[in-house]
Parts: C-alpha cells; structure tokens; sequence
C-alpha cells in the first residue's frame, strides 16, 4: 500500500482542543486516497447494518501515525469524510431530499469545496483545552463538559440500541405486542457530554441530575456545546421544485455520499 498517495488535511478544530502532544493537536491529519478495496467496504451489508461503513473506511485511510477514529472529535471526522470524498469521486455532490411539505423528492448538486468549517470563538479559549465550564441559567449548578469525540458517538448509538432491543422484549425475552418507547437520545447524549456537577464527577450523580435537569438549562447546555463544538457548516438553502418550499436544512452525509450516482 505504500504507493497509494497520501496528503495532510485540516481539520475544523484546528488541532485546538486536543490535549498538548496529541498527533491532532497541529490542525491536521495525515489520509490516503480510496482504493477499489475500501469501496468493497462500502458495500459490505453487515458492516452497513451495523452502521460501521463509514468507520471502517475512514479507519483505513488515516494514516498518520497514533491517530486513533475514536479519539478524534466527531466534528473533525466529518472534515476527513469530506476530503476522502473529494480526492475519490471529486468536488460534486449531487443528492436527493424529500420535501417535508409535499414529500416529492428534489434532486440537487453542492460543490464540496464551497463548504467551510463553522466559525467558532477559539481565541476565547485555551489551546489543548479539553474540558469546559458553564454554569446553568435555571439551577446554578456549574457543568464541566468534554465535547464529543467519534467514540462517544458509537458508544451513544450502542446504548440507544441496547434500550430499544430490551423495549421490545418482555422478562421471558419474547416480543412484545406494543413496544413503543419514549426516545432516551437527549439524556443520554447529556450523560456523555457532562463530566462532572459542581465538581461531582459521580456518574450516578450526572445520571440523576440529567434526567431531573430543567428543559431551559438542557437548551443552554447543548446551545452552549453547539458554539464551540468544531464542525462542518453543512446548511442547505433547500427549495422544493415541486411546492416551492423554502427551509435550511442539512446536506446529508451517509453511505451514499460515496456513491452519489446511485
């Protein structure tokens, strides 16, 4: 594989919260160029059951030394997916969105390269800092919080399912007739991001004290979170050729951004 070309990337963080020393802490990180080999991943049906495709691909292409997926902030794999997608099909993007409205499908095309990383207030922040501070409008209570990294993201996605599989069993493992569950994905998001209450870094603590949170101090918290978490800016002036209806919306970034001619 040592002939496949490779080329340092950015990356939205900057290199700016990971800790002093960390491969990422430069702002960059070294990806090779997709191989007919990686696009046997893509196509692979249990890694895409598994929702493991894009993971296993972008695990393949790093490949600057001690750089680990997991590790990386959610935000900055993103800006790798974007790049590996560019080097391997080129800059186009077309793709196709369901109108909330009418429900036609609208069919549209972004130039990748026109999209930025989102602006975020760095010089109000340490570099190589990894944790934060925010006091809650509503209780008081000081949260020190991590933002999220991929591997947070897998072990978020793995609970989420874990819940859902034993809602829809009884105590004797069989199927349940109604097994409609109301979603824990906010509160346990929430668990993820939270390090510590007031200094209390309990996890039965961070536990109670999330599900008992006030809505407007969990609005706060995830406002705050937004701010300052590294990403893509992926908003999409969205119109419907159909009704004409008009929102922002996301450009989507799934399997099929590899395979936009599907």
């Amino acid at each position: 594989m040592d002939h496949i070309k490779s080329k340092p990337i950015e990356i939205p963080s900057e290199g700016y919260f990971y800790p002093q020393g960390h491969p990422l802490s430069d702002g960059t990180v070294e990806i090779r160029h997709m191989t007919a080999a990686d696009e046997d991943i893509l196509t692979d049906q249990t890694l895409l059951q598994r929702n493991e495709a894009i993971d296993k691909l972008l695990e393949n292409v790093i490949v600057e030394e001690g750089v680990e997926l997991e590790d990386m902030l959610n935000g900055d794999v993103g800006g790798v997916m974007m790049a590996v997608r560019i080097l391997a099909y080129g800059e186009e993007y077309p793709f196709e969105l369901n109108c909330p409205v009418c429900s036609e499908t609208t069919q549209d095309v972004v130039n990748l390269r026109d999209i930025e990383s989102k602006s975020v207030p760095f010089e109000e922040y340490e570099r190589n800092q990894t944790e934060f501070e925010f006091e809650l409008p509503v209780t008081g209570n000081n949260v020190t919080f991590s933002l999220l990294t991929r591997g947070d993201i897998k072990q978020i996605r793995t609970e989420l399912d874990r819940v859902k599989r034993s809602a829809q069993r009884d105590n004797r493992g069989r199927q349940r007739a109604d097994s409609r569950q109301v979603s824990t994905n906010m509160t346990t998001r929430l668990r993820y991001l939270i390090d510590a209450i007031d200094g209390d870094e309990s996890k039965t603590e961070i536990r109670r004290f999330v599900e008992k949170m006030p809505a407007r101090d969990s609005r706060a918290l995830r406002e705050k979170v937004q701010e300052i978490n590294p990403d893509l800016d992926l908003e999409f002036d969205f119109e419907c050729y159909n009704c004409a209806h008009r929102e922002w919306t996301q450009i989507p970034l799934d399997e099929t951004f590899f395979f936009p001619t599907r």
